[in-house]
């Protein structure tokens, strides 16, 4: 599952740097950390499988994953917003 998250981690970044519009941007956070169905939401959801061992080496990798995730997303946010302004 570490390898899991270092993936989907790397996957989103990578999808961030191509981002054009708010748009987008929005439809990443919700395939990304969307509630219902984000792909780190689904990984996040599997913790309850592990050991409790497991958990608790997992888990704190998960919520850091997920605030990474989610200052990256709010920053690509802002630039865009300045973006749309400075037009």
């Amino acid at each position: 599952m570490e390898d899991q998250l270092k993936q989907l981690s790397a996957q989103i970044k990578e999808k961030l740097s191509g981002i054009q519009d708010l748009k987008q941007l929005a439809d990443l956070e919700v395939w990304a950390v969307g509630r219902k169905a984000g792909q780190l939401t689904e990984l996040m959801k599997k913790l309850k499988d592990l050991s409790d061992d497991e958990k608790r080496r997992i888990g704190p990798l998960a919520n850091q994953s997920r605030q990474e995730i989610e200052k990256l997303i709010a920053s690509k946010r802002v630039d865009l917003n300045e973006k749309v302004s400075a037009s």
